[in-house]
C-alpha cells in the first residue's frame, strides 16, 4: 500500500529495479529520500517514510493502524474542519486524495506530481546521449534520422503522460474505478515506457513506430462501477489487504498462511457481497490448499471461484489449476477436458504467460501418462513462452519439467540433472534460496544420483529435503511421501533393508491419506514396499500388494504404460515363490507383448527382461536365457547403472552361462557382481547371497566342494543378515 501511494505521489516507485535482486538491494540500502513537495503533506511523508522502513519493526501493525495516521492531518485538526462521523468518511479520503487537504497550487490535483516523464527514459541527458550515438555512427543521414526519431518520440511520451495523469484523475480524483484497476493499468502504462529506453530507440526508427500505443491502456470508465466511498470502500479495502497478504504468501511459499489470509479474505468479502472478492478469494485458497496436498478441498474453493464473480483472466486462471488439480490426481481425461476448455477461451498471443501456464498443466498431464514426446512439446513451447516475457520463475517450472521427462523416461538422466540445476539458478534468483520450489527440484535431483549409483550423496540430500519440508507442508502431504518412498529405494540398494521397509511403510502411509489407495502413485508405493517384503521373505504380503497394484494401473493406465508390464513382471517372481504357476505363466505372456511395444530406452525394461531370462532358464532354453540376460546387461550400462541391479543382471547371466557349459565365464560375470555388492563400509549388499548361491552351484558342477561350501557359506550369511527369505531355503 505505502509503495502503490508512493508513486501515486511522486511519479515513480520507492525502490527503483527491474528485477527481484535490484530491488532487494534498493531496500537494503534504506528508505528512499522523501522528495519534498507543498504538494503532499508533511504527515503524509512521515507515514509513508515509517510504512516503507527496511526492518519490519518501525513498520505499521496493520492497514487501519496506517490509515489512521494518514487520516489525522494536524494542520486539519488544528482547524477543526473535521469533526465527530465525518473522521470516518476523511480515513477512505486519506488514502487516496491526500494531497486535497494540502495547501498551494496543487491541492486540488493528487495527480499534479506526474506531470513529468521520468528523466532516466527521455530527459535531457538521455537525448543528447542518443542523439550522439547516431551521431558516431558516420552515416550521413545519422543527424537527420535522430530528429526523426526524437520528434516521434516525443510525440509518443506526451500520449504516455496524458494517458498516465487521465488514469491517476479516473482513480484518485474523480473515484470512478477502483485503486486496483487504477494500478493495473498504471503498471501496462509502466511496461510501455520500459519499451521505449534509448537503448531501444537508438537502435532504428522503425523501432519507434512498433512500441506498443499507449491508449491500450487507457480506463473505460464508463463501464466502470460507480465510485465507493464512504465505510464500504475501507471494507474494500480490507479484503484488497487479505487478497495481497495471501498472493504475497504463496509467492514466498507460505502456504499455510496463504490459506489463513485467504480465509480472511473470502469471508470479509461474503460479508460485503463483493463477488469478484469472493472468486479472488476462492482462486488463492485453492492453490494454497493443492500446495498443502488437500485436493478435495483445493477443487471445492476453484469451482467455487468459478461460479462466482470471476471475470474472464481469473477464470482461465482457475480452470488452469484445475487442470494442475487433476494432474495431481492422476484424472488425466478429465485434466485434458478442462485443458482443452481453457484453450477455447484464451487468446495466447494476448496473454502469453496464461498460456504457458496452459502448457505447464499439460505437460504435467502428458508426463503423468507417460507419453514422454508431448510432454517435452508442451514443456518446450510454454518455455519459449517464459522466455520471451522474461519470467525466471516460470522459466523455471519449465527446465524442472523437462528435467522430470528426460530423468522420468530414463532418456538422458544426466540431460535432466542440468535442467534441474538451471531450475535451481533461475528460482533461487527469482524466489530466494529458501523456497519450497527449491526442495522439489532437489527431491527429483535425487532420482540422478541414485542412478548414477551415488547413493550416499542421494540419501544426505533426500534427508535434507525432508527437513525442508516438514516444517512447510503438512505430514501427510504427498511431497513427504515421495521423499519417504525415494528414501526406501535408496536404503534397499544400500543394504539397509530395515531402514528402507520404514520409510516405504511411511510413504505408503502418506500417499495413502493424501490421494487415496486408487491413485497410480499409490500403487507404486505398493510395488516398492512388495519388493522389501519380497526381499524379507514374506511373498504372501508382497503378491497382495503387487495384485492390487495391478487393479489400479488397469483402472488408470492407458494399455501401453510400461508401469502396467512391470506389475505384471513382479507379480511372476510372487506368484512363484507362492507356487501360482498358471498366474506366473499367464502374468508372463503379458510381459512379453508389453515388453515389444514399450521404449527401448524405458527404465521399466529391467524387471521384465530379468523374468524372461528366468523364465527361459527354468524352461531349459539356456540360450534364450542368456540373450535376455546380456540385453539386460547391456542395457543397465548403457544407462551407467553402478548398483545392485547390475549386479543382479550379471548373476543371471552367470547363471545362464553355466547351464551352457560356459564355466569360466560365469565365473567372471560373478566377479564382477562381487565388485558391484560390495559397499563403501565394507559390508555386502543383502542381495550378493543370490550370487554366492550361483557361485556355490556353479563350483558343485565343476567337481569343486570346499569352494561350493566356501560360496554357500558366505550366501547363508549374508541372508542372515537381511532378515532371511525364502531363498535361504534354496541356500
Amino acid at each position: 500500500f505505502c509503495a502503490a501511494l508512493w508513486e501515486s505521489l511522486h511519479g515513480r516507485r520507492p525502490f527503483p529495479g527491474r528485477d527481484h535482486h535490484s530491488i532487494y538491494e534498493a531496500k537494503l540500502a534504506g528508505p528512499p529520500k522523501v522528495p519534498r513537495s507543498p504538494a503532499v503533506a508533511s504527515h503524509v511523508l512521515g507515514a509513508l517514510e515509517r510504512g516503507l522502513a527496511t526492518a519490519p519493526e518501525p513498520r505499521f501493525a496493520s492497514l487501519e493502524a496506517l490509515l489512521e495516521v494518514l487520516a489525522d492531518n494536524p494542520r486539519l485538526r488544528r482547524r477543526q474542519w473535521l469533526v465527530g462521523a465525518g473522521l470516518v468518511v476523511a480515513t477512505v479520503a486519506a488514502g487516496f486524495g491526500l494531497a486535497r487537504a494540502s495547501e498551494g497550487p496543487s491541492a486540488t490535483d493528487p495527480c499534479a506530481a506526474l506531470e513529468a516523464i521520468p528523466a532516466d527514459s527521455w530527459g535531457a541527458q538521455r537525448r543528447v546521449e542518443v542523439e550522439e550515438a547516431f551521431r558516431a555512427t558516420g552515416v550521413d543521414f545519422a543527424g537527420e534520422t535522430y530528429a526523426r526519431v526524437a520528434e516521434r518520440l516525443d510525440s509518443y511520451l506526451g500520449g504516455w503522460k496524458d494517458t498516465r495523469l487521465e488514469i491517476c484523475r479516473v482513480g484518485l480524483v474523480r473515484g470512478e474505478v477502483s485503486v486496483e484497476r487504477m494500478s493495473e493499468a498504471m503498471l501496462c502504462l509502466d511496461r510501455r515506457l520500459a519499451e521505449a529506453d534509448a537503448e531501444v530507440v537508438a537502435r532504428a526508427l522503425d523501432t519507434v513506430d512498433s512500441l506498443e500505443p499507449v491508449d491500450g491502456c487507457q480506463l473505460d470508465s464508463a463501464a466502470a462501477p460507480q465510485a465507493v466511498e464512504g465505510e464500504r470502500r475501507v471494507a474494500l479495502l480490507a479484503v484488497e489487504d487479505a487478497l495481497a497478504d495471501a498472493a504475497t504468501q504463496f509467492q514466498l511459499g507460505h502456504y499455510a498462511e496463504s490459506l489463513a489470509a485467504g480465509d480472511l479474505a473470502l469471508d470479509r468479502a461474503m460479508r460485503l457481497e463483493d463477488r469478484h472478492g469472493q472468486a479472488r478469494a476462492e482462486h488463492l485458497r485453492g492453490r494454497a490448499l493443492a500446495k498443502l496436498g488437500r485436493h478435495d478441498d483445493a477443487e471445492q474453493a476453484l469451482l467455487a471461484g468459478l461460479g462466482g464473480g470471476a471475470e474472464a483472466e481469473l477464470r482461465l486462471r482457475l480452470l488452469a489449476d484445475i487442470v494442475a488439480l487433476h494432474a495431481a490426481r492422476g484424472q488425466f481425461d478429465a485434466g485434458l477436458a478442462v485443458l482443452a476448455l481453457a484453450r477455447a477461451q484464451l487468446d495466447a498471443a494476448a496473454r502469453p504467460q496464461l498460456a504457458a501456464q496452459l502448457h505447464i498443466q499439460a505437460g504435467k498431464l502428458f508426463y503423468l501418462r507417460q507419453r514422454w514426446d508431448d510432454a517435452l512439446a508442451e514443456s518446450e513451447a510454454g518455455l519459449a513462452k517464459a522466455e520471451s516475457a522474461a519470467d525466471e520463475a516460470l522459466a523455471a517450472m519449465f527446465h524442472f519439467q523437462i528435467g522430470n521427462v528426460l530423468v522420468g523416461s530414463r532418456r538422458d538422466p544426466e540431460a535432466g540433472a542440468g535442467r534441474y540445476q538451471r531450475a535451481i539458478e533461475l528460482w533461487t534468483r527469482s524466489l530466494g534460496e529458501f523456497h519450497p520450489q527449491l526442495a522439489s527440484v532437489r527431491l527429483n535431483l535425487s532420482a540422478v544420483y541414485f542412478h548414477r549409483g551415488q547413493y550416499d550423496k542421494a540419501i544426505e540430500l533426500l534427508e535434507y529435503v525432508l527437513a525442508e519440508f516438514e516444517p512447510i507442508y503438512d505430514a501427510n502431504h504427498p511431497h513427504i511421501g515421495l521423499s519417504h518412498q525415494n528414501l526406501g529405494a535408496l536404503y534397499t540398494v544400500s543394504g539397509e533393508l530395515e531402514r528402507a521397509l520404514d520409510h516405504s511403510r511411511r510413504s505408503l502411509e502418506v500417499i495413502g491419506g493424501t490421494l487415496g489407495e486408487e491413485h497410480p502413485d499409490y500403487a507404486t508405493a505398493e510395488r516398492n514396499l512388495a519388493g522389501l517384503l519380497l526381499m524379507r521373505g514374506e511373498p504372501r504380503r508382497a503378491h497382495e500388494h503387487y495384485l492390487h497394484a495391478r487393479s489400479v494401473y488397469e483402472a488408470s493406465l492407458d494399455e501401453g504404460d510400461s508401469r502396467r508390464m512391470a506389475v505384471h513382471a513382479e507379480l511372476v517372481d510372487s506368484a512363484r515363490w507362492l507356487g501360482l504357476a498358471e498366474l506366473a505363466s499367464e502374468q508372463l505372456v503379458r510381459v512379453e507383448a508389453a515388453l515389444a511395444a514399450v521404449e527401448p530406452s524405458d527404465g521399466r525394461r529391467v524387471g521384465p527382461l530379468s523374468v524372461l531370462s528366468r523364465a527361459r532358464l527354468e524352461a531349459g532354453d539356456g540360450e534364450g536365457a542368456r540373450a535376455r540376460a546380456q540385453e539386460l546387461v547391456d542395457f543397465l550400462r548403457a544407462r551407467h547403472d553402478s548398483g545392485f541391479e547390475l549386479g543382479l543382471a550379471r548373476v543371471q547371466l552367470a547363471e545362464a552361462l553355466a547351464e551352457l557349459g560356459r564355466v569360466d565365464e560365469a565365473r567372471r560375470e560373478l566377479d564382477r557382481a562381487d565388485e558391484l555388492f560390495a559397499l563403501s563400509d565394507g559390508r555386502e549388499h543383502v542381495s550378493a547371497w543370490r550370487a554366492h548361491l550361483v557361485r556355490g552351484r556353479v563350483e558343485r558342477a565343476a567337481g569343486r566342494p570346499a569352494q561350493a561350501l566356501a560360496a554357500l557359506e558366505r550366501a547363508r550369511l549374508v541372508h542372515a543378515a537381511g532378515g532371511g527369505s525364502p531363498g535361504l531355503a534354496a541356500v
